[in-house]
């Protein structure tokens, strides 16, 4: 059996990303569907407002 290859690493965790995964491009960054909403937190919260 076969050991997967380890193409990229997450730019937010940096975790191994394997052949045939999936990340998303951003920012001309990689990140792991498993960081997106924590990256999203981070790169958006100066658009945070409250609801008036």
């Amino acid at each position: 059996m076969t050991e997967p290859k380890t193409v990229c690493w997450c730019d937010y965790c940096g975790g191994e990303l394997y052949e045939g995964s999936f990340c998303y491009r951003l920012e001309g960054r990689c990140i792991c569907p498993d960081c997106l909403i924590c990256y999203a937190r981070e790169r958006f919260q100066t658009a945070l407002e409250q609801v008036r």
